[in-house]
């Protein structure tokens, strides 16, 4: 418990290092797209820390997990890989501004794969669990005292990485808070 990020009295699936490391690039977005909310700690963490003017919606398939009971966040119940819910968060991508999109649902790779074809230039996407390698993985758990695997690689990601013209965001700072990060040329 320590080692992770509370909010409300509610666990978030983060380490609590990611505070600073976020708190540096949310200034950046005009619009947050959340996908896998869980207990929605880390969405009222993000609500509490971005600018006023940052839309934030957060997405999962239950709502039975939820804590975090916020009216002025924007929790939406459903699958990311319906296609209602595709053309919701491509809708939300194309708005004006500068788009995160934070994959930490059930398949975070396809969910990056999915989601990076949308991206506008100068767009973010990561993905959480994130390890560069196994080595380097090992190396960030020890260093933050985190005890889950790893649950994206980068070396399944490569191709959309290649493919969306994507290049790395931030990334040593990011990738030591289990976030792979990439931005859209």
């Amino acid at each position: 418990m320590e080692h992770f990020l509370i909010v409300n009295n509610v666990i978030a699936a983060q380490t609590k290092k990611i505070e600073p490391v976020f708190q540096s690039i949310l200034p950046e977005f005009s619009v947050i797209i959340e996908i896998g909310f869980d207990r929605g700690a880390l969405s009222q963490w993000l609500y509490e820390n971005k600018n006023n003017k940052t839309k934030l919606v957060s997405y999962d398939i239950s709502f039975n997990n939820k804590l975090i009971n916020n009216n002025n966040i924007n929790f939406r119940l459903g699958d990311c890989f319906d296609e209602k819910i595709i053309n919701e968060i491509n809708e939300l991508i194309q708005l004006p501004g500068k788009t995160l999109v934070l994959c930490d649902g059930g398949n975070k790779e396809r969910e990056f794969e999915l989601y990076s074809t949308f991206l506008k230039t100068g767009d973010v996407i990561m993905l959480h669990d994130y390890a560069h390698s196994d080595s380097d993985y090992i190396q960030v758990m020890r260093d933050i005292g985190w005890q889950t695997p790893a649950e994206s690689r980068f070396e399944n990601i490569q191709t959309a990485i290649k493919t969306n013209n994507l290049i790395p965001y931030n990334y040593n700072m990011l990738k030591n808070v289990l976030w792979g990060s990439f931005i859209k040329q």
